[in-house]
């Protein structure tokens, strides 16, 4: 992925996370969906005047907090924007939004209190006033009911969101990736759902409009896209079967084909994949001689030097 040059016509470059340290994170044992997440959010939405900001300050001095910032400096989103923006997230008036991802952990009372504290500390910070601030809790997982019921949450009226009249849940409704509809709008959030059925619909749909996408933004989704196939155990993304992650790479490839390098598109097979259907020939042409050596076992060479000498003698049949 060429971030610096692809991005640099919208001011991107300088405010995506450094793509060396996040693909350094992804190939870690935890892979960085926060990360991931919030490249998603700056680079749909910073080109419509949005500003976005991670790992932001929530006092004067350190700590920082993991949470993804969104700030509007227009009085009321604009239609681009909301096309971006997932439903409860285009619905709020506030200026600033935080949001808090939760991947692999469910919501709980512990996620409730991390978020409380982002909120007074942010709000304080930034002398905000109640309305100017909403805090979300976005969840991967679908929260059980047991999990609404003991925290209050009860649905908003659109699939997905779901709202708390008691204290201090009431300032964070809860955003279900799993259950928004899968419209265009949400289709960028939804890929961080964790049912399968769910993102397989949402990259169906997201593919089916690439051609209507600006190109950076076509930039970030091949490189996730690039990320999920070749990612393997540390990526982890969907649990993707074999026969599953073949169909979806056709899909995607299909609908990139004419973006992707042809160094990018070798890039999502494994070794064994690129030689498949080569002839022997084929698959040697441009090697040295020693690189086509290497890995054999020094009585294999021999047994294949003796071998060469006797065809050269005459003494073993070409066809043996």
């Amino acid at each position: 992925m060429k971030y610096s040059i692809k991005y640099e016509e919208k001011g991107l470059e300088k405010i995506l996370m450094n793509k060396t340290a996040r693909d350094s994170e992804t190939k870690s044992a935890k892979t960085p969906w926060h990360r991931w997440l919030s490249d998603m959010f700056k680079v749909s939405l910073t080109p419509l005047e949005l500003e976005v900001e991670t790992d932001f300050p929530v006092m004067r001095e350190p700590p920082e907090a993991d949470v993804v910032i969104i700030r509007r400096h227009h009085p009321r989103w604009t239609e681009a924007q909301t096309e971006r923006l997932p439903d409860g997230i285009r619905d709020t008036a506030a200026t600033h939004v935080i949001l808090e991802f939760k991947y692999s952990e469910s919501v709980n009372e512990e996620v409730i209190c991390q978020a409380a504290g982002y909120y007074k500390f942010y709000k304080n910070h930034r002398e905000l006033k109640p309305h100017e601030l909403q805090c979300f809790l976005l969840s991967s997982k679908t929260p059980s009911a047991s999990t609404l019921s003991t925290l209050g949450y009860e649905p908003a009226g659109q699939s997905g969101i779901y709202r708390s009249n008691f204290p201090v849940c009431r300032l964070m409704p809860l955003i279900s990736l799993n259950d928004l509809p899968n419209e265009r709008h949400n289709v960028l959030i939804k890929l961080f759902a964790s049912k399968k059925r769910e993102i397989m619909a949402a990259t169906e749909k997201l593919r089916q409009h690439m051609e209507y996408l600006p190109e950076y933004l076509t930039d970030y989704i091949k490189d996730f896209i690039t990320n999920v196939f070749t990612g393997g155990e540390e990526m982890d993304w969907l649990n993707l079967t074999p026969e599953d992650r073949a169909v979806m790479k056709k899909r995607w490839l299909e609908a990139l084909h004419s973006s992707f390098s042809p160094e990018e598109i070798m890039s999502m097979f494994t070794s064994e994949d690129r030689l498949k259907g080569m002839r022997p020939e084929d698959r040697l042409k441009g090697m040295r001689p020693e690189d086509r050596l290497k890995g054999m076992r020094p009585e294999e060479l021999e047994a294949y030097l003796l071998r060469i000498k006797g065809k050269q003698a005459g003494k073993v049949p070409e066809n043996d």
